[in-house]
């Protein structure tokens, strides 16, 4: 299954190093957002399938919040990004039940099994709620 993925990322870089290993997956990303109003906007636009959401944006911003309004506005599960992931981030994060938490710098193996997780998600394929990935 090609997915339609969302990147909620204000690290230029880092959303570009995204976006690369999504497409290589043979995914599609359908936007980069890098504030949670261009989030909105590009999740309304195209209603991807899920997204990657960095936990803390530029400007305040907060990535629990844009992933809360991508679950109760359009049902949509997210892969949650922090360069500080932690156990009270983690606690924060919870209630979200994200497909899965992973720690910044991410080896491309991790992204991947995360994409993973999500698409079984959608096809239905897996009971798993959530997923814990580290650095």
């Amino acid at each position: 299954m090609e997915a339609r993925i969302l990147i909620v990322e204000d690290e230029a870089l880092i959303a570009l190093h995204l976006e690369q290993i999504v497409s290589d997956a043979g995914h599609r990303v359908v936007g980069i957002a890098f504030d949670p109003a261009e989030a909105a906007a590009l999740a309304a636009k195209h209603r991807p399938d899920f997204a990657f959401v960095d936990m803390r944006l530029r400007h305040g911003g907060s990535g629990l919040d844009v992933a809360r309004h991508l679950r109760d506005m359009y049902g949509m599960s997210s892969i949650l990004v922090s360069g500080n992931l932690d156990v009270r981030s983690a606690e924060a994060a919870a209630s979200l039940m994200p497909v899965a938490m992973i720690g910044k710098p991410f080896m491309p193996s991790t992204i991947l099994g995360a994409i993973d997780l999500a698409v079984r998600r959608l096809d239905g394929s897996t009971r798993r709620r959530s997923g814990l990935f580290g650095a």
